[in-house]
């Protein structure tokens, strides 16, 4: 819980964050039983929770740009005002878009094979609240309601994902977990690249606290600590 300008807001993006970590962190030591049904929750709660993680940091930033206290402001002119207006109809990958743009000028995701990467694990979470025959999509991000080349200028879809998740929730273990973990992890560190990169790309809102080892760690410390699948298109 934040206060801000004598306004009390909760944001729970760290949340997620310490959830998705520690669900991946139990996922390693456990598995889904073959004699049953269920899946292996904590590998589920990390896909879910690393998602989840940057829908709601986004949330956080845009909440911080309107009450001016980011590093850096956001400038008043027809981009942002339309931000502001459509913010709550705007898909997650509008919003981020149209958030980087407004201050930089630049697409938030530099490359194909990030979007891709962000793509893959946004299907991944759908899939597993919305669940539908292989291949078929249940809400398309793609029908942007702002124009597909101001945000993402260079973007193909590609034929086949970059994410190697298995392809049933029965079948998915820490492996998956990981994957989407590190997914999140460098969203998070774009994230701070852009809106603090005045301190360095660094800032407390966006960091993990080890209770044992009374220690707190950013993002980029957190993904040393992986097992990094796409740290070449970051």
């Amino acid at each position: 819980m934040i206060t801000i300008k004598k306004k009390l807001f909760t944001t729970i993006h760290t949340d997620y964050l310490r959830f998705a970590i520690l669900s991946f962190l139990e996922s390693k030591n456990s598995r889904s039983d073959e004699n049953n049904n269920y899946v292996n929750r904590p590998v589920i709660e990390s896909i879910r929770y690393s998602f989840d993680c940057i829908d709601a940091a986004t949330q956080f930033i845009f909440v911080c740009a309107e009450l001016e206290q980011l590093p850096i402001r956001m400038p008043n002119n027809w981009l942002t005002r339309y931000l502001k207006r459509q913010w709550n109809s705007l898909s997650l990958s509008d919003a981020i878009g149209l958030l980087t743009f407004s201050y930089t000028g630049q697409p938030f995701w530099q490359n194909n094979e990030q979007f891709q990467l962000f793509e893959d694990l946004r299907k991944l979470r759908n899939g597993l609240t919305h669940p539908k025959p292989t291949g078929e999509e249940t809400v398309s991000e793609n029908q942007s309601i702002v124009s597909q080349e101001l945000l993402y200028p260079n973007y193909l879809v590609h034929s086949n994902p970059i994410a190697k998740f298995n392809p049933t929730p029965k079948t998915l273990d820490s492996s998956d977990a990981e994957q989407a973990l590190e997914i999140m992890l460098h969203h998070l560190c774009r994230i701070q690249d852009i809106f603090y990169r005045e301190f360095n790309g660094f800032s407390t809102h966006f960091a993990y606290y080890d209770n044992e080892k009374k220690e707190m760690f950013s993002t980029k410390r957190i993904l040393e600590t992986l097992d990094c699948k796409f740290k070449e298109f970051w």
